[in-house]
């Protein structure tokens, strides 16, 4: 909550002081604008996922917005997607006169396809299906910059044809966060060091899916082994050899074919499905059940977001969320432990007011 704000705070102070300068040439001035409204967007859309209903602070006057009061989730998301698309036009403004696709050699910096890709996001989540193909497609059409890679052993490499938006990392000890989470060097505690994946995902995985193979490994001690997620592959050093990937193209396949089933353009979306299955090594749906139904398409779609994104930005969680599953999937997982009022954070106990700010259930 804290750190989100502060990101939305400095980028206020941007979006402020960029939109009164007259020191800048327009492509800069675009650009920087751009990349603060686009983080802006950014941030409120995990806080909002996170806890619901959140304030929407557009303003760095910290003495008038610090008793905010809670927006409803669906006003969030409506000046969120009013964010992405300031953001969109500003970075395509910028690309316009700057004539490049990113900022710098590296894919580090948001550009106008970042913005399409969050578009994208946000529309299949709000249950806008013709505007979430739409804007899956323009990324997947960018063959020029972007394309799904054949070995999955890159994916997670600095500045790869699938990456829309990585972050490079800037600790002098540190490779990714993830690395340093995911990658087991002894027994997992669950705390800083180390996480194991659950049955709920090794388990799920078809005969033969590369997935399994390139991105899940063991750990053992003793007579114990444990899985880990090894998308990363560097737990620590040497820094630089691997890059944060926020957005990679596998999500706006799996995005658009979603959409596509839910307009009941099953057909199409078969085609996004096996994108990503072939590349997997999996069977695909148009060899193994090219009359699939929607509602069976949905629930296949729905796996391989699983199998494909594990580990990724909250990608699972939020998935349970928007489609209804949580309570069904984690109260077999967590038993008596799951709460139907689980699905929501607990805001911090210094940011909950009697009057517009209340906690959330459950806490």
């Amino acid at each position: 909550w804290s750190s989100a704000y502060n990101v939305i705070y400095i980028s206020n102070i941007v979006i402020e002081g960029l939109s009164a300068t007259k020191n800048l040439t327009p492509s800069v001035q675009s650009q920087l604008l751009g990349e603060a409204y686009f983080v802006r967007a950014f941030t409120h859309f995990y806080l909002t996922n996170l806890y619901g209903d959140v304030p929407f602070v557009i303003s760095s006057a910290y003495q008038t917005t610090i008793d905010a009061p809670r927006a409803p989730s669906t006003d969030v998301y409506a000046q969120i997607l009013k964010d992405l698309k300031m953001a969109e036009q500003l970075l395509m403004d910028a690309e316009a006169k700057g004539a490049y696709k990113y900022v710098t050699t590296e894919r580090i910096r948001p550009n106008s396809y970042s913005a399409k890709f969050m578009l994208a996001r946000i529309y299949l989540y709000t249950g806008d299906w013709a505007n979430a193909e739409s804007y899956a497609t323009s990324v997947i059409s960018k063959t020029d910059t972007y394309s799904l890679l054949t070995d999955l052993t890159q994916v997670f490499k600095p500045n790869t044809a699938e990456s829309i938006w990585q972050l490079k990392p800037y600790s002098p000890t540190q490779n990714t966060s993830e690395g340093a989470v995911f990658v087991l060097n002894g027994e997992p505690t669950g705390g800083q060091n180390n996480f194991s994946l659950s049955p709920s995902i090794t388990n799920d995985f078809e005969t033969g899916d590369k997935r399994k193979t390139n991105w899940v490994s063991q750990f053992t001690s003793g007579s114990k082994t444990w899985n880990y997620a090894s998308k990363y592959k560097l737990k620590a050093l040497p820094v630089g050899g691997e890059y944060s990937v926020v957005f990679r193209l596998a999500e706006m396949y799996l995005v658009r074919a979603e959409a596509r089933t839910r307009n009941s353009n099953v057909a199409q979306a078969i085609q996004d499905v096996d994108a990503i299955r072939g590349r997997a090594g999996i069977p695909l749906i148009s060899s193994t059940n090219p009359g699939i139904s929607a509602t069976n398409l949905l629930t296949v779609i729905a796996h391989e977001r699983k199998m494909e994104l594990f580990t990724e930005w909250g990608h699972r969680w939020l998935d349970l969320k928007r489609t209804n599953k949580a309570d069904e999937v984690l109260s077999v997982i967590k038993g008596s432990n799951w709460q139907p009022t689980d699905k929501l954070y607990a805001l911090p106990q210094g940011e909950v007011t009697n009057g517009n700010r209340p906690q959330n259930p459950g806490y």
